[in-house]
Order: structure tokens, then C-alpha cells, then sequence
């Protein structure tokens, strides 16, 4: 059993990435659209997402890009 990479997949995960870029670019937009109060809870929300990123790309991603041949 060997594994084979798949770049159709590898394309799909860097476009779930990019969309979760975007998630922390916007708490920073609401922090110079708004005070600083209202960016602590967007803050908190991107930080935990920023952590979860590499764990996510492992555990979920590893089966999507290679895919077991027999």
C-alpha cells in the first residue's frame, strides 16, 4: 500500500486557506472601522482559528491529499 498525492485536492485545501485568511483580515477592519473594544472578540475568534489551522491541515487534509493505492 503506498500512498499518491492528489493535486485536484491540494488545490481545493489552498483555496480553504485562503478563505480563512480572509477571517482575520476582517477583525482587522473592524478594529480601525470600530475601537479596540468591539476588535477583542473577532481577536480571540481569528486567534483560535490561526491555532487551529495546522492541526486542522493535518488531521483533515492528510486524507483528502493522499489517497491510499493498493
Amino acid at each position: 500500500m503506498k500512498y499518491v498525492f492528489d493535486w485536484e485536492a491540494f488545490g481545493g485545501c489552498l483555496g480553504m486557506l485562503v478563505v480563512l485568511a480572509l477571517i482575520p483580515i476582517g477583525a482587522f477592519v473592524v478594529y480601525f472601522i470600530f475601537n479596540a473594544i468591539l476588535f477583542i472578540l473577532p481577536a480571540i475568534v481569528a486567534g483560535a482559528i490561526i491555532l487551529a489551522i495546522p492541526v486542522g491541515l493535518f488531521y483533515a487534509f492528510k486524507e483528502m491529499v493522499f489517497k491510499k493505492v493498493e
